[in-house]
């Protein structure tokens, strides 16, 4: 909203109402002007709700100003260095409405607002309260930030607790799944890959190398030759040959 539209909606109110707005007005400016000096991220946190508020206002949200003016204030703040030395009651409160408001996805300043959780967090342990907050309040597809997180922080469990609830028909979530177990549970590795061979509606090759070495180390050959011919009759999702190359096996 322009400063012109707020004065016609001024102008459109009775003169009770102005003087009742005028004295809220005069309440706020002043109290503002008494309390503490604000820090950085306070002042800059801010003028992006205030630029957020403005976008409230439009009917189309592409191609705003406001959008521009928040990615500069984003990248001001993380190039300032300033970040690490603010309160970490500052930087949880602005994390919170960062991750239930989803990085403001519906006002296309997702990426700035991402790079700001991400900046926010200058220590290990920081990073983890974060991932905890993504975990406790954010939506379903914010959660894969927390795994990742977790991930390089220390905790990889919960990465992959993470990616086991991800398992569809995407192919990747399977391999990284299976890599993380083949040398800790290999039982719970080749769980996966038979999901994967279920689900997977694509390339499927490493899943079937997978299978069939597994069943090598447990010396089923009865399972290797069903694999293998299972692998023939997916030949538009199994690059045959080279699950015979990786496996050592010839016809």
């Amino acid at each position: 909203m322009t400063r012109k539209q707020i004065i016609e909606i001024f102008q459109a109110l009775t003169l009770s109402e102005k003087e009742s707005l005028l004295t809220e007005l005069q309440t706020m400016v002043t109290i503002e002007k008494n309390s503490p000096p604000k820090s950085p991220l306070e002042i800059a946190w801010k003028e992006i709700q205030r630029n957020i508020k403005m976008l409230s206002f439009y009917s189309y949200i592409d191609d705003q100003i406001e959008i521009t003016m928040i990615w500069d204030i984003c990248e001001d703040l993380i190039k300032s260095d300033v970040l690490k030395n603010e309160a970490w009651d500052l930087k949880e409160k602005i994390l919170k409405e960062i991750i239930q408001n989803d990085f403001f996805d519906y006002y296309s300043i997702f990426d700035p607002m991402k790079d700001l959780m991400e900046a926010l967090c200058t220590t290990p342990k920081e990073n983890l309260l974060c991932a905890d907050l993504i975990y406790q309040i954010g939506s379903g597809y914010i959660k894969q930030y927390g795994a990742k997180i977790y991930k390089q922080y220390g905790k990889p469990e919960k990465y992959y607790d993470y990616l086991k609830q991800c398992l569809n028909n995407n192919l990747e979530p399977y391999l990284e799944l299976i890599e993380y177990y083949r040398n800790i549970n290999a039982d719970k590795a080749a769980e996966i890959a038979e999901l994967g061979l279920k689900k997977c509606h694509g390339e499927q090759t490493e899943l079937f190398i997978y299978l069939i070495q597994y069943e090598q180390m447990k010396g089923n050959e009865e399972n290797i030759a069903r694999l293998i011919r299972s692998a023939k009759c997916r030949k538009r999702r199994v690059d045959v040959a080279k699950v015979q190359e990786q496996i050592f096996l010839k016809e």
